[in-house]
């Protein structure tokens, strides 16, 4: 919640103190950038801390120095500020999806994601909209007060959780710390991990034995590790970059105030619908159908927006393409983390979480930047129409093979 109203507030605060383009969408890349980072960074403190360690320290970063906002609208000192923000939330994201995979059964997995992605969405609904309101309408001093209660909140409620607390070691597999880029411990796919459940103690013994031994003989490497799930996390990268372009710039794309609240709200509610969605789908479908559908749904909702930023067009076209594209985000967010969490195995869930969550806020950071330096040749409907056909050529990327 702590993040949502901040990821429009605060390019309006930097717009406001004399940021350009550019400048503007470097708050949100800085931050997204940050997070990114921490997130491949994650391997040994995973394995010094528990889940829930690790989520608290991550709230607790966000909140810190979020209030040093109100010193200064110059774009460097709201660049460090936003940076320190962005390594608290890498630590809590990659926490936040293990410990789904941690406490949920593999086979309601996609279920579980789904109603993750009902709980981290609905923040949005109310957030986004509300940070840009109560700073035009009041003041930003609300926001970032607000903004810095709600990370403190946050840790204390995750202090009292009581899953997430147990240390490497002893998790069954997903974040298991530093294993998580070691070769010899390669993932067991979820066919493997099914043979072994179904064999008798004695067969089952002979199986892990011989899994072990391949597994020290001829490994892939890290890269193999990663190769198999880079397919659909380009596919959605390309979603979140468009996303992290109009988190960013769309209060400042469209001069009506009404059109930009209904749009942040319509968008995250088609978010929600679609990931929720696509968790209930996948109890009857095979993991990595949705993927594909997904992507071109987006592209074609970015489309629409762009047509409706254009002078003389209908800008309640901003709204509708905001909800399709939101609708199309949300189906290939779930179906596309389900996949990667597959396809990683059990021991690699906390490479999977990673290698999503990467996807995720290096894309809403990396299209943050790209579309503010875009602004300097071309206006608001072209950039966004550009953004619709990158996603456009990047979804055959994601038909997946369906299944693990």
């Amino acid at each position: 919640m702590q993040l949502r109203p901040l990821m429009t507030v605060v390019p309006l605060w930097a717009a406001g103190g004399g940021g350009s383009g550019a400048g503007v969408g470097a708050t949100n890349g800085v931050m997204l950038g940050a997070t990114a980072i921490t997130q491949l960074a994650m391997g040994p403190v995973l394995a010094r801390f528990t889940l829930k360690q690790i989520f608290v320290a991550g709230a607790a970063v966000m909140a810190a120095p979020t209030p040093f906002y109100l010193l200064s609208d110059q774009l460097a000192p709201v660049l460090v500020i936003s940076a320190a923000r962005g390594v608290g939330f890498g630590l809590l994201v990659v926490a936040a999806s293990a410990l789904v995979a941690e406490i949920v059964p593999s086979h309601l997995l996609a279920r579980g994601l789904g109603i993750h992605g009902l709980g981290t969405g609905l923040p949005m609904v109310i957030a986004l909209p509300a940070g840009v309101w109560v700073a035009r309408q009041w003041s930003f001093t609300p926001v970032f007060v607000a903004s810095t209660v709600l990370a403190v909140v946050g840790a204390v409620l995750a202090s009292l959780l009581h899953a997430g607390g147990r240390p490497a070691d002893e998790r069954p597999g997903p974040a298991a710390g530093s294993v998580l880029l070691d070769p010899s411990v390669e993932a067991d796919h979820t066919a493997g991990a099914t043979e072994l459940l179904e064999s008798s103690p004695a067969e089952a013994q002979v199986r892990a034995g011989a899994a072990t031994r391949k597994r020290r003989i001829g490994q892939p490497g890290v890269l193999g590790a990663i190769g198999p799930l880079l397919r659909p996390a380009l596919a959605f990268f390309s979603l979140t970059m468009a996303l992290g372009a109009v988190n960013t710039f769309l209060p400042l794309a469209v001069p009506d105030a009404s059109v930009v609240s209904l749009a942040l709200v319509v968008a995250p509610l088609a978010m929600i619908t679609g990931r929720f969605g696509s968790g209930v789908l996948a109890g009857h479908l095979q993991p990595g159908r949705l993927v594909l559908p997904g992507a071109v749904v987006g592209a074609v909702g970015m489309g629409a927006l762009a047509l409706g930023a254009a002078p003389g067009m209908n800008s309640w076209l901003v709204v509708a393409g905001a909800g399709v594209f939101g609708l199309g985000l949300g189906v290939n967010q779930n179906d596309s983390l389900v996949v990667i969490m597959g396809r990683a195995g059990p021991r690699r869930r906390g490479l999977a979480s990673t290698v999503w969550n990467f996807a995720y806020d290096a894309g809403m950071g990396s299209g943050a930047v790209i579309f503010g330096a875009l602004l300097a040749g071309i206006d608001y409907p072209w950039a966004y129409g550009l953004a619709a056909v990158v996603i456009a050529v990047a979804a055959p990327v994601g038909r997946v093979r369906v299944g693990w």
